[in-house]
């Protein structure tokens, strides 16, 4: 029996349905009916089952019990809690400018900047009795290592320990020239247990605020059973390490040993490195436009994409004659940039319509755009805002693919899409972009199968309520175009002339 039919039946008997008559309302047959209610069969379509909760006078909080075990039977319960956990991610998508607020420290007492100190000054071990003083020391040691000449920063913990991640986002003029290494483990996961939240997309959650810092960071990872293995009997599991001192703690960074004897931190420093070379990069940015557009080109030629984002995506749509006018003349190697640039633009557009790639934005972006001529999806080598006239020519080029079948805008939960996310993936990889608090666009590229997988899943499985229909898209677009001409008849007029 699935978990559409147990519903089912509890909701016949608790609220006395007759089911010959809902079989007449729903104008089907009585065997099939029997059938769904058995779990030998599921129903076709969500009319189907809307049908049958109006019979039922279902409650709100039922018919959200009944919908929801529909799509857990549909597609199975693993399959259907990932696609929401990315669904939360999409639309929970960090932004910058709350993350790297100081207003986020607000939970951590300022007395934590102060270190914990033995009675007689120095001391090579120190036990931390608490998380105030683990915090405090870990503050010290950080403080202590910019004083070095190439400051660097090593992690062997979870993600979890939001302190450090926060207290670092939050000072990133402090510590951007600092080189951070993070290793942390993912969970192995292939099934759904009791109690699973899928840590993994947690974890991705927690790190990518330090990209929008321009911190110099670099996540890697291997796989263990993360519950069992942080459950057991381990005594301090997770280190943090700059050149010259140490920390250990436990798992729930209640507790800590902090050391300072060379030979010691030396040990330490000859672990991580073994530990790092058995471990995958989980995501590698792309250090400037022209390695961005090498590097994209190869990943999104001839394979289909699904792109989605708050604002619009112009990339695959960008008229090449356009970038004369828009690469800023000042910068070095122009020309080579704008070849650079005229490759990618158009390998993007012969793969969006040979291919049929999906791309999704919203309503709201594409409105502010157009109002605007902002985008942060252009790295800032190029020139903005746009003028009306190319706004409109770029919108009209949306227009285009649209028709196509190509882009489509974002409806229901989705239409709310912060304006920070933008996201594309293939079944082979995929990437982030990001635009940091220096103004530059970067490329983060997604290099965990799993991550790959259930983002490529979720967006390639949009459920038909997430998106407007072709013809409504198109509809959209259009009457967007034709409000905006008609506002700006006069300025186009000026710009043509």
């Amino acid at each position: 029996m699935s978990e559409f039919s147990s519903y089912l039946k509890e909701y016949i008997a608790l609220h006395n349905i007759n089911v010959s008559t809902m079989v007449k309302y729903c104008n089907m047959d009585r065997g099939t009916m029997y059938k769904y209610i058995n779990g030998k069969l599921l129903p076709p379509s969500l009319e189907l089952i809307q049908r049958m909760a109006e019979y039922m006078q279902l409650s709100p909080a039922e018919q959200g019990i009944f919908f929801e075990n529909y799509h857990i039977s549909k597609v199975g319960r693993y399959t259907y809690l990932r696609r929401k956990k990315a669904e939360q991610f999409l639309t929970e998508f960090p932004d910058s400018t709350v993350h790297l607020s100081m207003k986020n420290m607000s939970a951590i007492p300022a007395a934590l900047s102060a270190s914990v100190t033995a009675p007689d000054g120095y001391v090579s071990c120190l036990a931390l009795n608490s998380s105030s003083a683990l915090n405090g020391q870990v503050c010290q040691i950080l403080q202590n290592e910019m004083g070095t000449k190439n400051p660097c920063l090593a992690l062997f913990l979870q993600p979890e320990y939001s302190f450090i991640m926060q207290y670092m986002a939050a000072h990133i003029e402090t510590y951007k020239s600092m080189e951070i290494t993070h290793i942390f483990c993912l969970d192995q996961v292939h099934s759904v247990q009791s109690g699973h939240t899928f840590e993994n997309m947690d974890y991705l959650k927690k790190i990518l605020p330090l990209y929008f810092g321009s911190l110099n960071y670099r996540p890697y990872y291997y796989y263990e059973n993360i519950r069992s293995h942080f459950n057991s009997f381990n005594f301090f599991p997770c280190l943090i390490l700059t050149t010259h001192e140490a920390v250990t703690c436990t798992s729930d960074f209640s507790q800590g040993i902090y050391y300072s004897e060379p030979s010691v931190v030396q040990l330490f420093w000859n672990f991580f490195n073994y530990y790092k070379s058995k471990c995958a990069p989980l995501l590698s940015p792309a250090a400037s436009i022209l390695a961005e557009c090498h590097t994209l080109i190869p990943m999104i030629s001839n394979i289909r994409s699904y792109s989605i984002q708050g604002e619009p995506c112009v990339v695959p749509v960008f008229p090449e004659n356009l970038l004369e006018k828009y690469v800023r003349k000042n910068i070095e190697h122009r020309d080579e940039l704008i070849q650079a640039i005229s490759l990618y633009l158009r390998s993007s557009n012969e793969t969006l319509y040979k291919c049929k790639c999906q791309i999704y934005c919203t309503l709201d972006g594409l409105r502010t755009f157009l109002e605007t001529g902002f985008l942060d999806e252009l790295p800032a080598e190029i020139r903005q805002p746009f003028d009306m006239a190319d706004r409109l020519t770029l919108v009209k080029q949306i227009y285009k693919a649209a028709q196509a079948g190509c882009y489509y805008l974002l409806n229901d939960v989705l239409s709310k899409v912060p304006v920070t996310l933008h996201m594309s993936i293939n079944p082979h990889g995929g990437y982030f972009l990001l635009k940091n608090n220096q103004g530059q666009t970067i490329y983060l590229l997604i290099q965990e199968p799993w991550l790959i997988e259930t983002f490529y899943d979720y967006v390639s499985e949009l459920p038909p309520t997430h998106t407007y229909t072709t013809e409504d898209s198109c509809r959209m677009i259009w009457d967007l175009i034709r409000e905006f001409s008609d506002r700006n008849s006069s300025v186009i007029r000026d710009s043509a002339d």
